[in-house]
């Protein structure tokens, strides 16, 4: 398995992505944590709640649109 940088610091990501290098945001790994059934919908909704004034209101929908499609 690699490795992959997860941040919420717009600027660090543009420098990952122009590196080439893997990287992810909080609200995106909540929703792939979820839809890989590691985490419940319900309890990455929580963890999303106590990110969303710490992320951008288009990441914060995004993700919650995301969840809304994985299961229970």
């Amino acid at each position: 398995t690699g490795h992959v940088a997860v941040s919420d610091d717009r600027r660090f990501l543009q420098v990952l992505e122009a590196l080439g290098l893997p990287h992810a945001t909080s609200s995106s790994l909540l929703v792939a944590l979820a839809k890989r059934g590691r985490m419940s919908r319900k309890e990455a909704s929580r963890c999303l709640e106590k990110l969303k004034e710490h992320i951008s209101e288009a990441q914060y929908a995004a993700a919650s649109a995301a969840l809304e499609e994985v299961g229970s």
